[in-house]
């Protein structure tokens, strides 16, 4: 939650942290005791951003980055829906035109969707590799340290028989 300012705020039965950032935007919604719910576009835009900074291949980014532009040109076409500007001049986009919008943002984030999946399986995959090798590792790591205990022994043992000879 974001604010002008940073507070806390205390609800019946519910204590919220609020953190200055950006303030309410056009679109975003009132909620309670004077809270106001994100729109709908801005709260695609807000998490889509941890998922661009986890996302693992190159394509996956760039399904971000393109998702986030399809997202920001709705954001857009909404507000001009609700009487905003557009470069300046007054624009009419009617309610298809954002359906269409909201559709197009849909595909795309279907899209995001298999492409992250498919990065988490690449991610435990590659987990899964990097356990087996350190797994081998630690076995060869062992073995070397019970053959060097074992050569440690035989010449105490060689050591200690020979004064009793």
């Amino acid at each position: 939650m974001t604010s002008s300012t940073s507070k806390r705020l205390d609800l019946p039965g519910l204590r919220l942290r609020v953190y200055q950032g950006p303030t309410a935007l056009p679109g975003d919604q009132p909620f309670l005791n004077g809270l106001l719910l994100a729109s709908e576009a801005r709260l695609l835009l807000e998490n889509l951003a941890i998922v661009k900074e986890r996302a693992a291949s190159e394509e996956s980014k760039q399904s971000v980055e393109s998702s986030i532009g399809l997202i920001e040109e709705w954001r857009q076409a909404a507000l001009v829906q609700l009487g905003g500007t557009e470069g300046g001049a007054l624009a009419v986009i009617d309610s298809n035109q954002t359906d269409a919008w909201r559709d197009k943002v849909g595909a795309a984030l279907d899209t995001l969707t298999e492409t992250i999946r498919a990065d988490g399986f690449q991610s435990r995959d590659h987990a899964e590799q990097r356990v087996a090798e350190e797994h081998k590792q630690d076995l060869i790591i062992t073995g070397a340290i019970f053959v060097i205990g074992l050569l440690a022994a035989l010449l105490l043992a060689r050591n200690i028989v020979k004064p009793l000879k």
